[in-house]
């Protein structure tokens, strides 16, 4: 009986024993698999912060547009006003590519090559507008021993850009930043991809009031002696103003459309009446030609995405109570006007027209799509018919 009884102990020690080593091999296991999941989880944690992504923009630079775009893409640059003025974009993590886009003073490149405002009329700009295919700057990283450099092609080669704002030179070594984004050059041209949908040039349905812009008594007799009204000031008038880059891409110059102070004015070729488009840098009058029998600037545009905004001018007449729009597109191109397309009547309202019975208004909405495996845009004229209100 006692042998039994301590044969029985034994057995139960044995599974004691086989038990305990049971777990701990079990939870060496667990320890092991908790480690591998923990080692798989820093791995994807490690790839996903290596993979280039979006860095939101902040401070005074509040969006840069596209955010991924190929070579011959606008970049729209949105800022706050006023602004530090000093603006630069660096090739990310590069030893080489520093482009300064704003200086003290004007820069002294060609037209083609010019990319830089100064610094004063930055901090006033709420948009700025680059064309990646032709914007040229030089890299400060490159300078020889003189402190001289090339301008080279800035959006050059594929990767992350990043553009950079502050209130103090960037040419210092680690300058406070008051704005940043990031963009990303594919290195690809733009020509492959479709980039831009349809898009409303404008809508004649609005009513359009075209009064004489603001100006102070300076500005107003510059524009004027450049349409060489002389004793004829008081017979001429000011009907539109635009800012924009009309004689090259993102220049910041000034349109006005000086018109003859008429109350008919008939769309009748023969019509002596003939308006004058002046564009101005500053204080210097660079372009003007005779616009013929249009008389205000409806709106400005971009649409063939080269950084040279084109100018959409309107013309109107109103004869027994029939009032007609006209409108055409046009752009500067070798210091000459060209028409980039004419949309002809835009606009009829015959609801005062005394012999009319049939009243009604007939308005278009001229809309234009640009896709970049095209060299121009394609325009669309809908013509909408609406009731006298």
């Amino acid at each position: 009986m006692n042998k039994m009884f301590i044969f029985l102990l034994f057995i139960l020690y044995v599974a004691a024993c086989r038990s305990e080593s049971f777990v701990a091999v079990n939870q060496d296991t667990a320890n092991q698999g908790a480690i591998s999941i923990s080692n798989f989880s820093n791995t994807a944690k490690a790839a996903i912060d290596s993979t280039p992504t979006k860095t939101a923009s902040y401070g005074e630079i509040t969006n840069c547009a596209p955010e991924k775009f190929g070579r011959g893409a606008k970049l729209v640059i949105s800022l706050k006003t006023p602004n530090g003025g000093n603006l630069a974009i660096v090739r990310d993590k590069s030893k080489d590519g520093f482009f300064l886009l704003s200086d003290e003073n004007e820069s002294k490149q060609s037209p083609k090559e010019n990319l830089f405002w100064t610094i004063d009329d930055l901090k006033k700009m709420a948009e700025i507008e680059i064309n990646t295919a032709a914007a040229t700057a030089v890299d400060l990283t490159k300078l020889n021993s003189q402190g001289e450099g090339k301008p080279e092609l800035i959006f050059s080669r594929e990767g992350w850009y990043v553009l950079e704002i502050s209130n103090e030179s960037l040419e210092q070594d680690d300058p406070p930043l008051t704005g940043r984004c990031r963009v990303y050059f594919s290195g690809n041209s733009a020509l492959q991809t479709k980039t831009v949908g349809s898009e409303v040039l404008f809508d004649f349905r609005k009513e359009f009031l075209s009064e004489e812009p603001k100006t102070n008594v300076a500005e107003r007799a510059r524009v004027l002696l450049a349409a060489q009204a002389g004793e004829e000031a008081d017979a001429v008038e000011i009907s539109s103003r635009e800012v924009g880059g009309f004689t090259a891409a993102n220049q910041n110059q000034t349109a006005y459309l000086i018109r003859p102070d008429v109350t008919s004015i008939t769309q009748n070729p023969t019509n002596p009446s003939k308006s004058i488009l002046a564009i101005f840098e500053g204080e210097k009058l660079i372009a003007k030609f005779d616009a013929g029998s249009y008389f205000y600037i409806a709106a400005k545009s971009d649409a063939n995405r080269d950084g040279v905004n084109e100018i959409l001018l309107v013309g109107e007449n109103l004869q027994m109570g029939i009032k007609t729009k006209w409108a055409k597109l046009i752009s500067v191109s070798q210091n000459k006007l060209q028409v980039v397309k004419d949309f002809k009547t835009v606009y009829e309202n015959t609801c005062e027209g005394a012999l009319v019975k049939n009243k009604k208004i007939h308005a278009a909405v001229v809309k234009y799509e640009f896709t970049q495996n095209q060299s121009s845009p394609v325009f669309s004229s809908q013509n909408l018919v609406l009731p006298c209100s």
